[in-house]
């Protein structure tokens, strides 16, 4: 059991004076299970990779809280301040002792704190997590004056090589290696250079994509950047969505790819010059490694 600290919503436990232990923390998911069975026939039937790969339920972290108060109103005011803190939605939940590493986290219940605080001064609260876990940072690089622990294995050039450029119309090649352990939905933003006045771009990317067809009104010429969004499944650009003006390379039904864990091959025919950003965080199961950093194959 970890007697480390946790950020949560950005605020720290030390800053409401609690002394953390986690008491679940489970090292990977469950794969989701969908399977049937049939009269007449041994065993069942597994659907569980019919959509191509296995997908998962979220997972369950369990942490404990310790804190000393010398009466009922320091106990009730710090009952105040730990609800507020943890009541609500989705936050971004990360232990010390994996400080790169972000559990995107929900709290189950907190109604009962206040209770166990009376009784025992401690309270135990479940976070329902989503089934993986991420790098802090995207893959387009730590921001500027981040706090990367020394020991991490993150490259000071972190994110320089998801930047593809597309200097002239034509055909392009591209390789993307995926440090983590399941399937990744990126952000594809293309920016247009100054010259961009055409609108028609194919991104395929393990031979799975889509065609972007834009009309004449929408222009990407002087740095104008559209963004595919392969998890939420929509383009915008400028906050708009035109998802419509996407459609695949076969059908009039939209894909939007996944690169799969390790080396990846994205194509491109393009007639829009400039260039284009692969950008996402990491997935992992539980992390890559103590500190979260990544491994670059």
């Amino acid at each position: 059991m970890a007697m480390n600290g946790i950020r949560y919503r950005g605020i720290h436990s030390r800053e409401f004076g609690l002394v953390t232990q986690t008491r679940t923390r489970p090292a990977a998911p469950n794969a989701r299970l969908i399977q049937e069975t049939v009269p007449y026939r041994d065993g069942s039937l597994d659907y569980s990779e019919q959509g191509g790969r296995l997908y998962y339920d979220e997972k369950l972290v369990e942490i404990e809280f310790t804190a000393i108060r010398r009466n009922l109103t320091e106990t009730n005011s710090l009952i105040s301040q730990v609800a507020k803190w943890l009541c609500g939605g989705w936050g971004d939940l990360i232990f010390d002792d994996m400080p790169l590493v972000v559990w995107r986290a929900k709290p189950v219940d907190v109604s009962s704190i206040s209770i166990m605080l009376y009784r025992a001064g401690r309270f135990t609260v479940q976070f329902r997590c989503r089934p993986f876990n991420t790098l802090i940072y995207d893959t387009l690089g730590a921001v500027l004056d981040s706090d990367v622990p020394l020991d991490s294995d993150i490259p000071l050039d972190w994110g320089a090589d998801n930047i593809y450029s597309l200097p002239t119309v034509g055909e392009y090649t591209f390789s993307h290696y995926n440090p983590g352990d399941v399937n990744a939905a990126p952000q594809i933003v293309i920016i247009g250079d100054t010259d961009s006045s055409t609108h028609m771009i194919e991104v395929l990317i393990n031979g799975e994509g889509f065609t972007l067809k834009l009309p004449s009104g929408i222009s990407l010429s002087g740095g104008q950047s559209v963004t595919v969004d392969c998890e939420e499944c929509m383009v915008t650009k400028g906050g708009l969505d035109i998802t419509e003006y996407l459609v695949s390379s076969d059908t009039n039904i939209p894909t939007f790819p996944e690169f799969l864990p390790g080396d990846n091959v994205i194509c491109v025919n393009t007639q829009i010059t400039g260039e284009m950003q692969i950008k996402y965080n990491v997935p992992y199961f539980f992390g890559a490694n103590n500190t979260g950093g990544i491994d670059n194959g």
